[in-house]
């Protein structure tokens, strides 16, 4: 067995290190957690277009890791700086201080003479030319931001300029532009008139004359051109010439990487009639491609029609490969899709068994990429390649996708490491069985790669599953510790069958205590006693606290009075109280102290002892005597407590205190129904931790109390017994007991019929036992008793 801990964990068919019960109300869940990408996306090199990747998380690919500054270049900075070195200006200058005089510069810092960047501009032509329009643009600043004060869904321009300031700064900027020599800066002066009359909102034919007259003659085509183009296209859309302002936001997304986002959100298409008049702006086929690209981009598109459409008209368009990417990541979304524990159905489920309209997709798809594999025109064989291999393994073609793979020559390293894990992906997915051979391959792979673990853990859990192996196929996703909240017999058992053939001690030890706890849980005491009878009494668990910082599992020190797991439980386990305040000490709450009468209860108990003591009181209250009456009352007091709302809840569930856990106690409120989780119909044990095994005993304790009610021949415990029953109805029913509190004063409110059965506890007490010592003790502690002795509900 130490062999198998040491393979599995060699392999990285790991444990992971931390499960968490997902819920809808709380947490992060992220695309990646959907399905399982095999094929990498960044294999597109274009850096302008990989925004444009599949994601789901965000507007645009890579807003979470890459941020556009290390994503992109900026365009106007390296404008700028290239303007400079062609005029010998600002030479000493290095890119941070660039930024700094462009973007962060004010305008009252570049008026004052001794600033070191007025000094550096003044020292050449250009430089003062420089200056003069970046004053400018500084002054018109505040009508190109967005207020701070609004929310995203109402973002508005600071402010507008008045009549009398707009034709300020209109006459300003027409004569600057008249007597700059420099076309770079005209052409950023031209930008400015028409941003500016684009943003008066009634000046929208203004700003298309200022761009016709002051932009557009200049030729200049580089990143301020279509800055000036999106403005202008922005100013058509406002005056209804929808068709001419996709156009050019179709030519600023072609031709501008950092105005791509804006021209794709700004780029409007609601009808064929649109997309046609959009088209026949259109000069040529770039053009067109562009278009095209757009198209396909929208969520509801498919992207290998405009592959097609592209690959007829313009073959070296960069957009067919980003539009075949983004296809074949929805493949994979279909195919590779990670399930949930909720959704499980059977022994195969939908993993990599890819629908019939999936495989009828596929049948179009390989004609399309082999048209583009084919023609002459498109560059880089062999990623396209690669990329059918994979699509043919998504859809079960394995033949196809081995002789593609062992075609590809190239010697590129990120191809190269898209050719291996196609490779080693295409090997798992035909495998049947996993022997010795079988998990030296993957050991060796491993050894060498750490891609898509999570996927190799998935496709490997499976098959030990199928093959029964259910001990490797748990330990592919889990800790043997996940097995105290919810202990599996075949896991455990096959772990064991394992662990006897490595002669593994300290791991047998640890299995039997999980079998007898499972069977102590079951309430099956004889067959839980066969196995802590090999437990020895010294043997304690590890409790584990996962630390956030580190990622790992860290050592818990266990007090000298602390449960361990295994030992250290009281002998309060076998009284009541009528309170339960979890966070204080449990004698100050259990006050019934019949069981100090027997030996062999009065005493602290390990799990052994603790079921034999078990054993001994099912056999004695099998009888109709006091005697019997009196096992079946502190047995009853057992069952009460291990309950999941009991003091004593932890013991079975191996939790240090009896700090409330939902997700293994059930929700106040509610009934707690007994839960086994069932992971038959699961591919693998991957969401073992999403669920906990819960018995509720609240059932065998009530049918106790009632037993114990009517043997007892003792007035006073007779009194308890009945009391403790109405406290395990409140239990049982307290869906109906919260969800009525507040009706309970009304005189016509009606009780359940379960709920009445708390009522006749209390009216056995109240008519018969009043006298008692324990009657008047239950009204002084217990409320809810309290109110119903007076008639005040």
């Amino acid at each position: 067995m130490k062999y198998l801990k040491r393979s599995i964990l060699t392999l990285a068919i790991a444990v992971i290190p931390f499960h968490s019960y997902v819920n809808g109300c709380g947490g992060d869940y992220y695309d990646y957690m959907n399905y399982y990408n095999l094929f990498d996306q960044l294999l597109l090199e274009n850096k302008g277009l990989q925004p444009f990747l599949l994601t789901t998380d965000y507007a645009f690919y890579g807003e979470d890791t890459n941020p556009d500054a290390e994503q992109q270049p900026d365009e106007n900075l390296n404008a700028w700086m290239t303007f400079f070195k062609k005029n010998n200006t600002l030479q000493g200058m290095d890119a941070a201080q660039f930024k700094t005089l462009l973007y962060s510069a004010s305008y009252q810092s570049l008026k004052q003479p001794s600033s070191p960047y007025v000094i550096a501009l003044n020292k050449t032509d250009a430089g003062k030319q420089t200056l003069t329009y970046l004053q400018y643009a500084k002054e018109l600043e505040p009508y190109a931001q967005l207020s701070e004060n609004d929310g995203w869904w109402d973002m508005k321009r600071a402010a507008s300029p008045s009549e009398e300031t707009y034709a300020h700064y209109k006459n300003k900027g027409l004569e600057l532009y008249q007597h700059c020599p420099y076309h770079e800066l005209k052409l950023r002066y031209g930008y400015q008139l028409v941003r500016l009359a684009h943003y008066m909102r009634n000046k929208n034919n203004e700003a298309i004359r200022m761009y016709n007259l002051y932009v557009k003659p200049l030729k200049q085509e580089h990143y301020i051109y279509y800055a000036a183009l999106e403005q202008t296209a922005g100013a058509l859309y406002n005056i209804g010439k929808l068709a001419n302002a996709n156009y050019l936001y179709s030519r600023v997304f072609d031709h501008s990487d950092n105005r791509k986002k804006i021209a794709y959100s700004s780029f409007r298409i609601q009808s064929e009639v649109d997309w046609n008049e959009a088209m026949t702006w259109c000069k040529d086929n770039r053009e067109k491609a562009a278009m095209y690209a757009l198209r396909g981009y929208n969520t509801f598109s498919n992207e290998l029609e405009e592959v097609e459409n592209i690959l007829e008209i313009y073959p070296e368009s960069p957009y067919i490969k980003l539009l075949a990417i983004r296809y074949i990541n929805k493949m994979e979304r279909n195919v590779l899709t990670r399930y949930n524990h909720s959704n499980a159905t059977d022994d195969t489920s939908s993993f990599m068994q890819p629908s019939g309209k999936v495989l009828a997709e596929y049948e179009r798809g390989q004609k399309v990429i082999k048209a583009v594999m084919n023609h002459p025109k498109v560059s880089d064989k062999d990623f396209w390649a690669l990329y059918l291999a994979h699509l043919s393994f998504l859809c079960k073609d394995y033949q196809q996708a081995a002789a593609l793979i062992d075609s590809v020559r190239t010697t590129k390293p990120e191809l190269l490491k898209q050719k291996s894990r196609t490779q080693f992906s295409l090997y798992l997915a035909q495998l049947k069985f996993i022997g010795t051979d079988e998990e030296k391959t993957i050991r060796q792979y491993l050894q060498t790669s750490n891609a898509d673990e999570d996927f190799i853990n998935e496709i490997v859990g499976h098959l030990y599953k199928m093959q029964k192996d259910y001990g490797k196929a748990f330990l592919t996703h889990n800790r043997i510790e996940d097995l105290r909240q919810n202990p599996d017999p075949n896991i455990i058992n096959s772990l064991m069958s394992n662990a006897e053939k490595e002669n593994d001690q300290a791991l047998l030890t640890q299995l039997y205590e999980l079998e007898g706890t499972y069977f102590l849980r079951m309430n099956n005491f004889e067959e839980a006693a066969k196995w802590f009878a090999k437990v020895p009494p010294s043997y304690s668990i590890t409790h584990y606290d996962y630390d956030y910082e580190t990622e790992k599992y860290i050592p818990v020190e266990i007090l000298p009075n602390e449960f361990n797991g295994y030992s250290k439980i009281s002998p309060l386990i076998f009284s009541n109280g009528f309170k339960r305040l979890f966070s204080v000490p449990a004698d100050s709450q259990l006050t019934d102290t019949m069981y100090e009468q027997y030996p062999y209860l009065n005493q602290e108990h390990d799990k052994a002892t603790l079921t034999a003591a078990l054993m001994q009181l099912e056999k004695e209250s099998q009888m109709m005597t006091e005697e019997s009456a009196r096992a079946a009352y502190m047995l009853a007091n057992y069952y009460y407590n291990i309950s999941p709302t009991g003091y004593y809840r932890n013991i079975p569930t191996y939790f240090r205190d009896n700090s409330y856990c939902w997700s293994a106690y059930g929700s106040y409120g509610s009934a707690v129904s007994n839960r086994i989780p069932d992971y038959s119909k699961e591919y693998n044990y991957r969401d073992f931790t999403q669920e906990y095994m819960t018995i509720n005993n609240m059932e065998n304790a009530l049918a106790l109390y009632e037993q114990a009610a009517t043997y007892f021949t003792d007035r006073e415990w007779k009194a308890r017994a009945l009391f403790m029953a109405s406290s395990c109805t409140m239990d049982l029913y307290a869906q109906n007991w919260w969800d009525n509190w507040n009706n309970i004063l009304d005189p016509d409110f009606k009780r359940s019929d379960e709920e009445k059965k708390v009522d006749s506890y209390f009216y056995q007490l109240a008519k018969s036992y009043s006298d008692t010592q324990f009657f008047k003790q239950a009204v002084h502690e217990c409320k809810y008793f309290d109110y119903y002795v007076k008639n005040e509900f």
